[in-house]
């Protein structure tokens, strides 16, 4: 039950009239203006805390499932990518295998003309000793 304006003025003059002016001031510094039933319990507390909690709860789960989709859309995202990736080093794997390839046809080449260079150069120094030692020992024989 509310107490009135009036009555709370009729109450502070009764009051000053028995405890004095500085008593009774000190008094309705203590005395709620609102009432007892505005006043919060540990009950009417733990209600509102438990709320909260509720509506926090509630709250994290939706940035939960916002996150886990955002995620999720990255994760997609970055397997696509990888797969470009994985895909253009699989080419690039391929042309290195090529160019190994042309790089050994090559390597075969010279090592083929460089056999048959030494082989024209034996053969020219063979040629050449067999006529030196022929002109050297051609007086002897002739």
């Amino acid at each position: 039950m509310a107490v009135t304006e009036v009555e709370r003025h009729s109450l502070v003059q009764g009051l000053i009239d028995t405890l004095g002016e500085e008593r009774t001031e000190i008094l309705m510094k203590c005395i709620l203006p609102e009432g007892w039933d505005q006043l919060a319990t540990k009950q009417d507390v733990e209600l509102a805390g438990e709320r909260l909690r509720a509506e926090f709860g509630e709250k994290f789960g939706e940035l939960r499932g916002e996150f886990n989709e955002k995620f999720g859309e990255l994760r997609g995202e970055f397997g696509e990518k990888f797969g470009e990736l994985r895909g253009e080093f699989g080419e690039l794997r391929g042309e290195f295998g090529e160019l190994r390839g042309e790089v050994k046809e090559l390597k075969g080449y010279i090592d083929s003309a460089l056999a048959k260079q030494t082989r024209i150069y034996l053969l020219a120094m063979v040629g050449f000793v067999i006529m030196v030692w022929a002109s050297a020992l051609a007086p002897q024989f002739f």
